[in-house]
This record gives C-alpha cells, sequence and structure tokens, in this order.
C-alpha cells in the first residue's frame, strides 16, 4: 500500500435560466450530506453573473484572478475572487460570464465540457482513494484480481510508467492503474440557486466576496437545482481515467499523497472507545501548489486518523493516473470464511453506527491555494 489520493471529479450546475438577461447574478450554495444524513454540512456560497460586456482575466496574486469588464467608459474590476481562509472551503466561487466574445473566470468555458453552451458554477467533489503497488502475476494468483475485471483490460506485467515532456514546474509521469468500479464512501450534496439583484448590483460595484456574503446572507436559498452522490462522482473520475490517461502531457494529477495512522482506543464500561486526534489544516499544503489544497468538507468532522502527507520534489513529479480497466471487489473469490471479513486488500470495513468519523482521511488533490 503507497496510501491516499483523491479521486476528484466537478460538477457543472446548470445556471443558464436563472441568470437570464445580462446584467443578473445568481447565488448558490452547497450542503454535503454524510453519516447516514446525520451530518449536513455548508460550503461557502457561490456567485454567477452574466456580463452584458467582454470580460478580460487578470491576475492580482498566486492562485487570485478578477475580471476586467470592458465598458465604453473603461475597464471595470468585477467578480474579485479571492483565497479561501479555509482548506473545507469551494475555492471557486465565482463564475463570471458574459454575453460578448470573450469567456468568464479564466476556467470556465462558455462552451463547458458537460454543459455544452449553458453557463453554470463548478462545484468540486473529491473521494479518498487507496493506491497500491502490485505484481500483476503474483496477485492475480493470490487474490484472482484478473478474474474481477469488469471492464477493460487487467495490468499486464509488461505495463509501465511513462515519462512525459517535462516543463518548468516538474514533469508528468504517467501511470497505469486498475481501478475499482465502485466507491463506499458516503457523502452527497445538492446545491440550492436563487437569482439575486443584491449581488448583480453589487458585483457591478466591484464588491468582494465577504461584503456579498454579508449583504445576501439573509435572501432565501432558493430550490434544490442540483444533487450529486459519491458513486455518481467517482464514476466521472472513472471516465477521466480513460480520457486523460491517454494524454501524458495533462498537467492535474497528484504531488502529494496522504497515508493514515491506525486507530487508538481505550477501555470503557460500554467497550472500546476510539480515541479522536486533531489534524491541523496545513496536513493539506502542498509544496507545489505553494499552498493548502482542497480538502473535502467531511474532513471537518472528529478525525481518527492522524494524517501524514507524502510530498514530492519541487520541481515536482506529477503522477498522471491512466486506467486500464476496472474490476468489482464483490467479484473476488472468497477462500473461507475468513475472508468474509471486509478487512482485505480491495474491501474497506463498513461503518456502522458506533464508528461514526472513522472513514479514510479526505483531502482533494486539486490544487487550490487556500491561506491560513
Amino acid at each position: 500500500m503507497l496510501g491516499y489520493v483523491q479521486a476528484t471529479a466537478t460538477q457543472y450546475v446548470d445556471v443558464t435560466d436563472l441568470l437570464g438577461a445580462a446584467g443578473s447574478a445568481v447565488k448558490t450554495q452547497t450542503t454535503w450530506t454524510t453519516d447516514r444524513g446525520l451530518s449536513r454540512l455548508p460550503d461557502s456560497s457561490q456567485y454567477a453573473y452574466l456580463s452584458p460586456y467582454a470580460l478580460d482575466q487578470q491576475l492580482s496574486g498566486a492562485f487570485e484572478y478578477y475580471q476586467a469588464e470592458k465598458r465604453p467608459s473603461g475597464k471595470a474590476s468585477v467578480c474579485p475572487d479571492t483565497t479561501p481562509k479555509s482548506p473545507f472551503r469551494e475555492p471557486i466561487r465565482f463564475a463570471c460570464w458574459s454575453t460578448g466574445w470573450t469567456y468568464g473566470n479564466g476556467f470556465n468555458s462558455p462552451i463547458g465540457p458537460e454543459l455544452p453552451h449553458h453557463r453554470y458554477v463548478e462545484v468540486e467533489w473529491g473521494a479518498p482513494a487507496l493506491v497500491a503497488a502490485v505484481d500483476p502475476a503474483a496477485e492475480a494468483r493470490l487474490a484472482g484480481l484478473d478474474r474481477a475485471v469488469v471492464s477493460g483490460r487487467y495490468l499486464r506485467a509488461s505495463d509501465a510508467a511513462i515519462g512525459a515532456h517535462p516543463d518548468p514546474t516538474g514533469r508528468t509521469v504517467v501511470m497505469p492503474v486498475l481501478a475499482a468500479s465502485g466507491t463506499q464512501v458516503d457523502l452527497s450534496s445538492e446545491t440550492r440557486a436563487e437569482r439575486s439583484p443584491t449581488a448583480a448590483r453589487m458585483i457591478v460595484g466591484g464588491a468582494g466576496l465577504a461584503a456579498l456574503d454579508r449583504a445576501t446572507a439573509t435572501e432565501p436559498a432558493g430550490p434544490v437545482i442540483a444533487r450529486q452522490t459519491a458513486a455518481g462522482a467517482y464514476a466521472q473520475f472513472l471516465r477521466q481515467l480513460v480520457v486523460h490517461g491517454t494524454d501524458p502531457t495533462q498537467t492535474t494529477g497528484f504531488t502529494v499523497f496522504w497515508t493514515g495512522s491506525q486507530l487508538t482506543y481505550r477501555n470503557s464500561p460500554a467497550g472500546l472507545v476510539p480515541q479522536p486526534v486533531v489534524n491541523p489544516t496545513d496536513v493539506y499544503f502542498s509544496a507545489y501548489c505553494q499552498g493548502s489544497l482542497r480538502a473535502a468538507a467531511p474532513g471537518q468532522d472528529t478525525n481518527f486518523r492522524r494524517l501524514t502527507p507524502h510530498q514530492g520534489t519541487v520541481p515536482a513529479v506529477r503522477v498522471q493516473l491512466k486506467g486500464v480497466g476496472t474490476f468489482d471487489p464483490a467479484k473476488l473469490p472468497e477462500f473461507g470464511a475468513l475472508s468474509r471479513v471486509p478487512l482485505g486488500t480491495y474491501q474497506s470495513a463498513a461503518a456502522a453506527p458506533r464508528t461514526r468519523g472513522r472513514a479514510p482521511p479526505w483531502a482533494l488533490g486539486t490544487c487550490y491555494r487556500t491561506g491560513a
């Protein structure tokens, strides 16, 4: 076992109809649900704005930017995105769109990868994924892994890491992987949205996120317009493994992974009680990003495993995963009664009501800088 990385995916929430005419704005609010519905964790609000003018993206600092509207009177600053103060908050909080020839916030195209000719906000998703290095032939003999493949193909002895062309920030190594066909992560999200004249007026005036949040705090959240589950996000991640993994020039990937400590317990009259630990936010720091990585919402809850980050050197070596196939853990052969205990290599322990918070470590591998 190497450790945990994050299977990341982006949910594109369509706000085209809500935005309507140029000059309008929409406020969205995403809430995360986990622990079988017992925990609900609100994320930071996001804002979508449709400008009647062309936009220019301007950098105001490392990983920070704003938009400049090309008004007849000159350029004016709008949508000044800022570094979030916590790794547990949505990093991209503005989605600025234009009826002009240019596109929105520098990361969103007006012809989106998931919603052609639509305008949207992005909700960043992640689920922890355990990565292990195996000898394909030995693993087939020991665990019957080759017989559990449900799509693509099994790993070959000839599969090897492929080096890509280096760039000034490092180099990319493409690794062939056989991925599980699903995830056991208990997480879902719902996004509410409502048009906000207050936000539109303030965005035109150059207001920042803190002022927008205060001014719109009492506005109704609006109806639910999008939902997602960890299973759906993981399915998108598997599709990305096939598409992105065939392109060795991809710069997204993993520059850091995490290992989790053993659980510790104390005796009590009621039995063994797991002991909580505190993981400081700087555990999500990335030397490559020169800031913290975006961490998934459940990481704010009580932690029971101490996380240890393992970072590459700078210039970094990014690991791009190339999916060659998927396997279904349920199709692995059983060797006896003890193999039914869910503590094997390919089957995680199912959470019982008293094991709340014992899930694998949560830490997104997407490079978004966050503040202290």
